[in-house]
Order: C-alpha cells, then sequence, then structure tokens
C-alpha cells in the first residue's frame, strides 16, 4: 500500500512538470489576477522558464523580464522563481515566492544601476524632471495583492537631478526602510560634500492608502547656488544647526 502511494505521488509529480514544462508562457496575462494598472505583454517561453517583452504597471513601463521556477519547491505547493527585471540600462535580481490566498514572499532582491526617470510619473511628475540611478538591496518583502505589508530595503541614489524651475545637481543619498503590516519609515540623508544641500529627514508610508508624509531638514552648504540657498528661508526658521524644516505629503499611483 505504501508502496502503491509512493508510485501515485511520483506520477503525479512527474505529470505536473511535464504540465509546467510544457504549458506557454503567454498564459500568464490570462492566470494573473485582473489589475486595471498592470498589463504583461510580448510573453515567450513556457511557465517554466519564460520572458515577458514588457510590463506596464501604472505609468511605468519596465521590463523586459525573465524567470526560471524552482523545481523542488513544487512538490510543497508553491511557486519559487528567480526573476530578472530589467529597467533601461538598469536591472533587479530577486527570488519571489507565490503562496495560496494571494501571499507573494520575495526573501532577497538587488537592483543595480536603476535610471529614475521612469518612476518620476509615480509622483505626477514628468520623466524628464528627474535625472540619476539608485541601487537597492531587499530583504524578507511580504506583498498581499498589490499592497506591500512588511519587508526592509536599503536604497542608494546616486547623481541625483531635478528639472525643476531649472537644472538642479543635487548630489548622492542613502536610505533605509522598515516595515510591518502596511506601515513603512524610511530614513533618509545625503552622502558627501559634492551636492549643494545637507539634507536628513524621514517618510512616513501608508501602503494600503498609498500615502506618504515626508518630514526633513534642509541646509545649504558654501558652494550651493545663491538662488536655491536663498530660496530655503521661504521654509521657516532655521534650527540651531543651520537647516530649515520640510513638510509635505501626498499619494502615489
Amino acid at each position: 500500500m505504501k508502496r502503491g502511494l509512493l508510485f501515485s505521488l511520483v506520477g503525479i509529480g512527474a505529470f505536473l512538470f511535464f504540465l509546467i514544462a510544457k504549458t506557454p508562457a503567454s498564459l500568464i496575462p490570462t492566470l494573473a489576477p485582473e489589475h486595471e494598472q498592470l498589463s504583461l505583454q510580448a510573453t515567450s517561453g513556457t511557465i517554466w522558464n519564460g520572458r515577458i517583452g514588457q510590463i506596464q504597471a501604472g505609468p511605468m513601463r519596465l521590463g523586459p523580464a525573465e524567470w526560471n521556477l524552482r523545481a523542488s519547491r513544487l512538490l510543497l505547493g508553491r511557486l519559487d522563481a528567480d526573476i530578472n527585471l530589467e529597467i533601461e540600462r538598469g536591472n533587479v535580481d530577486a527570488r519571489i515566492v507565490m503562496r495560496p490566498g494571494g501571499r507573494i514572499e520575495i526573501p532577497e532582491a538587488t537592483g543595480l544601476s536603476i535610471p529614475l526617470a521612469p518612476f518620476a510619473p509615480v509622483f505626477n511628475q514628468a520623466a524628464d524632471s528627474i535625472h540619476g540611478e539608485a541601487g537597492f538591496q531587499a530583504r524578507d518583502l511580504v506583498l498581499l495583492g498589490d499592497t506591500l505589508q512588511q519587508g526592509e530595503v536599503d536604497l542608494r541614489v546616486f547623481d541625483l537631478v531635478l528639472n525643476l524651475m531649472g537644472r538642479h545637481e543635487l548630489g548622492n543619498f542613502t536610505g533605509h526602510a522598515n516595515g510591518q503590516s502596511a506601515e513603512f519609515e524610511v530614513n533618509f540623508s545625503d552622502v558627501g560634500d559634492d551636492g549643494p544641500f545637507r539634507v536628513q529627514g524621514n517618510i512616513d508610508y501608508r501602503a494600503e492608502e498609498r500615502r506618504y508624509e515626508l518630514e526633513a531638514r534642509i541646509g545649504a552648504r558654501e558652494h550651493a547656488p545663491a538662488n536655491l540657498a536663498g530660496a530655503l528661508q521661504y521654509l521657516g526658521e532655521q534650527d540651531e544647526g543651520g537647516l530649515y524644516p520640510v513638510r509635505f505629503g501626498g499619494r502615489v499611483f
């Protein structure tokens, strides 16, 4: 009896492997949960090893993306894949685990040389309003549906440039995000002395509402352009360290 059960399980496993290996990746858009802001285009390969030519996520265009399923995890009832996503000249490597009930886990992810311009529309800004590159390392991310529930991220931004009422080279920045229960705190600051400003602050982000509140302090360095340094006085009173308060909030797409 036990031997017969073992043979049955092996047979079922072999059938599942064969089915996934032969199922075309073009079925993924029909299998993915419907979301008006998500579009998967130009799929090729198989569900086991495939490629998506372009991902439209709200106002952002990403891709291509390639993935490989981890065969050993299928017998445990989960989809576990290694994914590479290109964002223009940058890329993201991640491991993604999909569990029953719509829970998505990303145990680890790394991003390198990611251009910032494609993300400007997320904050309702034109793509040419921001330039620079970013890199990150993420750990233990969890999503339910399309809402980020928890995780930790270390972020670096290099050569940030804003084109808002003129071109402003702002330098390099670092940040750390950590959160639970869909509420996150992001701490950030400038790095080095190249940028025109000293900056330090934090962002509170409520993922379910997609709203953020930023509170920071900013001060001009000696080599800051006079027009930028002079504009800071309209932010309020300086503190003892010569920094001005900055507070604002908004909603991401």
